[in-house]
């Protein structure tokens, strides 16, 4: 994402819209620990960026949350010393093999 430069003018951006689509579109913002004004800017800047309208942001599920809840925990976490050891890991269950 460009940043703003020091010496670009800030616009004020105002938009008219039914209080249910704020709310439930706030909830989501909060959900990524967004403000609205924050959430519009990043909306803008990838617009500005892409020159389209294709971004695409989703509330992962339970199970993707609890697998990245298991990765901030480390629960099933594996170690390696390099790279190699890991393909090797990796491909230890291959059927192939």
């Amino acid at each position: 994402m460009k940043s703003v430069r020091k010496s670009e003018a800030l616009e004020e951006v105002k938009s008219r819209m039914p209080l249910s689509v704020k709310l439930s579109a706030q909830a989501v913002f909060k959900h990524y620990n967004l403000s609205t004004s924050q959430a519009i800017n990043l909306f803008f800047h990838e617009v500005a960026e892409s020159k389209s309208l294709s971004f695409n942001l989703k509330m992962p599920n339970k199970d993707t949350i609890k697998a990245m809840d298991d990765v901030k925990n480390r629960v099933g976490v594996k170690k390696f010393k390099n790279v190699q050891d890991m393909l090797d890991d990796l491909h230890s269950d291959d059927p192939e093999d």
